[in-house]
């Protein structure tokens, strides 16, 4: 319950950081789709650059959880007290299931709309 503000706010500035990204990508995804590649292709190279980010953040999460947990565990055992190491997997799991609809629904609107514009009209915009 305390950590809700900070889930909060991390969560949105990460949503910013997509979106910003996102737009700003739309000369990239035009010099994709001069050279050749498909509408499938560039949703595909999207699709698995969020997969990328969510695995990464929850890598990084789990090992921090668990750091921070086991120095408790330590300083718990000093001070004599008697320290187990649990682990709930269903919260990282929830939030692994939010980062992804967050992350694909941030690159979404992006993608979608450098798809719709002609590459010439990208390339000159950008």
């Amino acid at each position: 319950l305390m950590l809700t503000p900070g889930v909060v706010i991390s969560t949105v500035g990460a949503i910013a950081i997509l979106f910003m990204t996102g737009y700003g990508r739309e000369r990239d995804l035009a010099i994709l789709r001069a050279s050749g590649a498909t509408g499938c292709q560039i949703l595909f190279v999207m699709t698995f650059e969020v997969v990328a980010e969510v695995v990464t953040a929850v890598i990084l999460a789990t090992a921090i959880v668990t750091l921070v947990l086991g120095i408790q565990m330590i300083l718990l055992g000093i001070f004599g007290y008697a320290a187990t190491l649990t682990f709930e997997w269903m919260l990282p799991l929830a939030l692994t299931a939010i980062a992804s609809l967050e992350a694909g629904l941030a690159t979404a609107p992006s993608v979608l709309r450098s798809l719709r514009c002609p590459v010439r009209e990208a390339l000159a915009k950008a």
